[in-house]
């Protein structure tokens, strides 16, 4: 209840959204990257789900950002039952999901590509230029920057977003633009 009405109270701002996270049993520091909450479903939708569900279902926040932690064995940057099936279609989340810094685990042969699907990798910064230089050689080979279907679902999301951030703000300059 406390983070829908910390949401709310921020996006009732035009222009400023909030990022709800660390998407979902991110309960510990230590050995992050490695440590799995292995957690029965009933747990999981009861305790450690209920209060991302009522953020998301009430207070639609832009962004969800997963964490680093595996849960039941599966790192919840590629878990496509968490962000696919309960916050996208049981819960509707239209917003864009990122993943924490350098959490996402990605296909060895392709660094851009999110095994998921459905996650905006957050580089580190010692990646972001490596990523940059990718997508750079791409467009100057061939003129374009190539995405894959999956890549797609992430790209509408975020132009959504900007969209949405853009049209709050034209609406603030109207006057100065007329």
């Amino acid at each position: 209840m406390l983070a829908a009405a910390v949401v709310s109270g921020v996006q009732s701002h035009p222009g400023k959204g909030c990022s709800v996270k660390h998407f979902v049993c991110n309960n510990c520091e230590l050995n992050r990257n490695y440590s799995s909450s292995n957690v029965t479903e009933r747990a999981l939708r009861e305790i450690y789900l209920k209060g991302f569900e009522i953020a998301v279902k009430t207070a639609s926040p832009m962004t969800v950002m997963a964490g680093y932690n595996m849960v039941n064995g599966t790192y919840v940057n590629n878990s496509n039952d968490l962000l696919v099936k309960v916050l996208r279609e049981e819960w509707g989340f239209q917003g864009l999901v990122v993943s924490d810094w350098d959490s996402m685990k990605a296909d060895p042969k392709d660094p851009m590509k999110p095994v998921s699907g459905d996650v905006l990798k957050a580089p580190a910064a010692r990646k972001a230029s490596a990523l940059r230089r990718q997508m750079q050689r791409q467009i100057q080979r061939h003129g374009v920057c190539e995405v894959s279907g999956v890549q797609v679902c992430f790209l509408v999301n975020l132009i959504q977003l900007i969209l949405q951030c853009i049209s709050v703000n034209i609406e603030l300059f109207r006057c100065y633009l007329e």
